[in-house]
Parts: C-alpha cells; structure tokens; sequence
C-alpha cells in the first residue's frame, strides 16, 4: 500500500514525526531532535544528488557575470553544485537575448582544441571552459567584455527549524523521511524490512526519471588525439 502522504508538502517537523514512526522511536527515547535533525538534512542532500543524477531540473538557476579582458578564471557562485550550461550574450539582455554555448572540455582536451594553459593561449571571444576546484577557465581567452550566462545547480541549504520546508519537489517529501529513518536503521544495525518496499518504491522512479529526461546535446566523446566525436 502507498502512503497518503505521497505528494504532500511537509515541514522538517511532520518529516521527523514519519521517520520516528518508522522507527518505532515515536517519543524519542533514544533517537534525539538533535540526531534526527542531522539525518534529515544529510537525507535532503542525498535526494538532490539522486535528483541531479537522474535528470531532474527542479534545482536550476541562472546567473550572469561579465567577462574581464585577458583573464582566464572565474569562480563559481559560493554555492555552486553543479553546472548544467555555460553560454555568452551575443547581442541584447534578458529572456529576449542571443546566446551561444560555450562547451566543456577536459584538461587533455585543451591541446587538441588549440589550447595550452602552461604555454599560454590565443584571445577571444569563449567558445570552451574547463573546470578547476572552484573556478572554471574559458578558452580562448576573453578579448573583450562579455556578458556570460551560467545555468547551475546551487547545494540546498540545512532546515534550521521544524517548519522548514525542504528544498525539493513535494513528491519526494516523504523520501526525505525514508532516508533519514535509513540512516537510523543502519546506525543501528537493524534490518531495513520497515522500509524497504518504499526504499524500492522510490528508486524505481528515480530510474523512471533518469529514463525519460532530456539533454541539450549528444553525450560527448572525450578526443585526445585530432579531432572530435559523438554518439
């Protein structure tokens, strides 16, 4: 049978209530706010993982920054997870502007596209970018003032109280709670059975959603020698 509760919006408060249901722990005898808060938040950064592996675009957002003639590296926002597109305004601002992609490449890619990092590289307009630890590099080198325009994922945020409500798309609330009841489990070294149908139950939508998402562009070949390919 699955729970009602699927689809429903709960605060970090109601998540905890279900999670101690679980675990039989209801009164919190022995798993303590201070162990369940941590659960809960460590469960909801799981799930964007699981979320951003799979496909999901719920944690998108975009912002723009303006390239500095002769400089190379740019760091990444201070939250900055992952990164789903890179691209430059060509002409105009706003929802109405031209853009163009500025590809990834790998550091064994750069010399195949021309570029050398420890020898230097040519100026001009972005058409590539390699990720460092907290900074990427665009190649060729700017020339010129460039607005660029990041598309990424930023990591969510620790619920501090019992009526957060978690950074994730509803249907995934009480998954929230799943996970973290896991964790309470195997801290334990007790079987998973409470659970595990609903453990099942999820996973088998996040392969659903992994299935059926969709990509801008081809999965790319990583060339080392010339040239470059895609299937």
């Amino acid at each position: 049978m699955e729970s009602c509760l699927k689809g429903a919006r709960l605060n970090r408060g109601e998540i905890k209530e279900l999670a101690l249901v679980w675990l039989d722990d209801i009164e919190q005898g022995y798993y303590t706010d201070a162990i369940m808060d941590r659960f809960i938040n460590q469960a909801q950064r799981e799930l964007q993982k699981k979320l951003l592996k799979a496909g999901d675009d719920f944690y998108t957002i975009c912002v723009e920054t303006t390239t500095v003639p002769g400089q190379r590296d740019y760091q990444f926002p201070t939250d900055f997870m992952q990164l789903m597109r890179l691209e430059r305004i060509t002409s105009g601002s706003g929802d109405t502007a031209t853009t163009e992609r500025i590809y990834p490449i790998t550091r064994n890619e750069q010399d195949v596209a021309g570029y050398n990092i420890q020898n230097g590289s040519s100026e001009g307009l972005p058409y590539n970018y390699l990720i460092n630890k907290n900074t990427f590099s665009l190649f060729p080198v700017p020339n010129q003032a460039v607005v660029l325009r990041m598309w990424y994922a930023p990591r969510v945020s620790d619920m501090d109280n019992d009526a957060d409500v978690p950074d994730a798309p509803e249907d995934w609330h009480e998954y929230i709670a799943i996970l973290a009841a896991r964790d309470g489990f195997l801290r334990d070294d007790r079987s998973l059975a409470p659970i595990e149908s609903k453990l099942l139950y999820y996973e088998k939508m996040l392969d659903e959603t992994a299935e059926s998402r969709t990509v801008d562009s081809p999965r790319m070949v990583v060339a080392t020698e010339d040239g470059f390919g895609s299937f």
